[in-house]
């Protein structure tokens, strides 16, 4: 009773990484990365601080959602990030997703230290909760030497369990957090500010397809035609296609095709024609579908030299 009566009042903070990308960009590489932190515990914690340190990498650009954060509670410098919170609620979490340069090909693990009053946050891995993560929560918190071994031991029993359940949402090589935050990091990075705030600020939920085609329409309406715009629209595109883990075939298919719509619109047949033959690698049944039902990719598929 006294154990259960001490965990009940013990704030558990747990973190994991649940997304580290790394593929090429226009000019550079583009990683994104994304760190995940809950209070799994019954109260709440105060002044939450995260520093998150990218080794070999540039932070150009930082997004939290989840909680509420103040303009000047995030802080960025180099490769690293400071974010804090006046409190973590029990059962919230803050996603910290990150858009950085690396200077090599992978994206290296990034050095987290998460804290807050009377909580250190230990990192989540497959099989639990990290051995080397610190473990001040309880040791802060519990007086009696016998009941904080009896709480300890049912924090792991307990965060062992809901492992299992973050495992089976993780399971599969795609990414598992929304497909818009992807999106919107490569379109600022690209230049096109206005459309990132937007599908950041937009509550539905997009397939990475839909927002391929909405993205595309956007770009060929009437009153646009801006041929820069539109071939650093093709850079956008591809960039989603490089992480042959973020989508699926089917998908990655219509974005392809939607690259051949841009290209064919300034003339580029040449990376018109590579990314339709992308398109019938990844799904030639979704390409013929899609081409079936969009005049330009009809004739061109037809007629590739005309």
């Amino acid at each position: 009773m006294l154990a259960g009566k001490l965990m009940r009042d013990v704030p558990i903070l747990t973190y994991e990484v649940p997304s580290l990308e790394s593929f090429p960009g226009d000019e550079q590489r583009i990683g994104i990365a994304v760190i995940l932190v809950r209070n799994e515990g019954s109260r709440e914690v105060e002044d939450l601080q995260c520093s998150i340190d990218l080794v070999g990498a540039t932070i150009v650009e930082t997004r939290c959602k989840g909680i509420p954060i103040n303009a000047d509670g995030v802080n960025v410098g180099g490769s690293n990030v400071r974010v804090t919170a006046p409190y973590l609620n029990p059962g919230e979490s803050l996603s910290i997703q990150l858009l950085a340069n690396p200077s090599s090909d992978e994206l290296a693990e990034p050095r987290v230290d998460i804290r807050g009053r009377g909580a250190v946050a230990a990192k989540r891995t497959e099989t639990g909760v990290s051995a080397d993560s610190p473990g001040e929560n309880v040791l802060q918190l519990l007086p009696a030497l016998l009941a904080m071994m009896v709480a300890m031991t049912a924090s792991a029993q307990l965060m062992g369990r809901r492992v299992g359940k973050i495992i089976v949402r993780r399971s599969g090589s795609r990414l598992s957090g929304e497909p818009q935050d992807g999106f919107a990091f490569l379109l600022g990075v690209h230049g096109f500010q206005a459309e990132a705030a937007k599908l950041r600020s937009s509550t539905r939920e997009h397939s990475w397809w839909a927002l391929s085609d909405a993205f595309v329409e956007s770009l060929l309406a009437p009153t646009e035609h801006d041929p820069e715009a539109i071939r650093r629209g093709i850079n956008v595109l591809c960039e989603l296609l490089a992480p042959v883990h973020l989508v699926t075939s089917e998908s990655r298919a219509i974005i392809a095709t939607n690259v051949v719509r841009l290209a064919l619109f300034v003339g580029d047949r040449e990376v018109a024609t590579r990314e339709l033959q992308r398109a019938r690698e990844f799904s030639s049944k979704t390409t013929e579908q899609r081409c079936a039902m969009v005049p330009e990719l009809l004739e061109f598929r037809d007629y590739p030299d005309k």
